[in-house]
């Protein structure tokens, strides 16, 4: 394989990154928009447990935000990650452990 495949393969995960981030957020916004109240209340007792505080789901949604999109999508911008092995299968693995988790 070539630098290039890697970068093939870099973008390819730079368009799923992309892909589940389209998606998750159409799934909530979908959602929420509806306000269908026994729909955006199951978020609402998840993300604020204790009314006014930031429950345990509040905090696993901003980590799933913060590490599944928003880290992967800035990182696999660069040319340079993408085309180094080390790299691409260090994140590449990152990404697996975050899928896995959620």
């Amino acid at each position: 394989m070539t630098v290039e495949h890697y970068h093939d393969v870099g973008k390819l995960l730079f368009a799923f990154v992309f892909f589940w981030g389209y998606v998750a957020f159409s799934q909530f916004m979908l959602i929420w928009a509806a306000n269908i109240p026994e729909e955006t209340g199951y978020f609402m007792k998840r993300w604020f447990s204790p009314p006014g505080e930031i429950g345990r789901w509040g905090i696993v949604t901003i980590c799933l935000l913060m590490f599944h999109f928003i880290v992967p999508f800035i990182i696999l911008m660069s040319r340079h990650t993408k085309r180094r092995l080390q790299a691409l299968a260090a994140f590449a693995a990152w990404m697996l452990i975050w899928r896995c988790r959620h």
